[in-house]
């Protein structure tokens, strides 16, 4: 039992890998590029169709009358001031 002790404590002998390990982790890394990029592009094509067929001159005039409205109402304004003022207190806190 001793000797199975030593021979599992001691160092394992380098074997040279001809650079395998970096191939494989460059094509680890080109493969997830793909990936993501596929990804991208299938989303892109479920998208373009929805925003094709939205009728944005109606959404433009909807939005024009009512965001002024929006803008004067005072949740509005306390929900706006609330976050302005979460952002400059997290950032106070992060120069703690």
């Amino acid at each position: 039992m001793h000797e199975l002790d030593e021979l599992l404590k001691a160092p394992l002998p380098t074997i040279p890998d001809g650079h395998f390990s970096a191939r494989v982790m460059r094509a680890i890394a080109l493969e997830r590029l793909r990936r993501q990029g596929a990804t991208a592009a299938l989303v892109f094509a479920c998208l373009l169709p929805v925003v094709l067929a939205l009728p944005l001159h109606e959404i433009g005039m909807m939005l024009g009358a009512l965001l002024p409205r929006l803008a004067a109402s005072l949740a509005v304004q306390i929900a706006a001031a609330a976050v302005v003022l979460t952002a400059i207190a997290e950032r106070a806190y992060a120069k703690l």
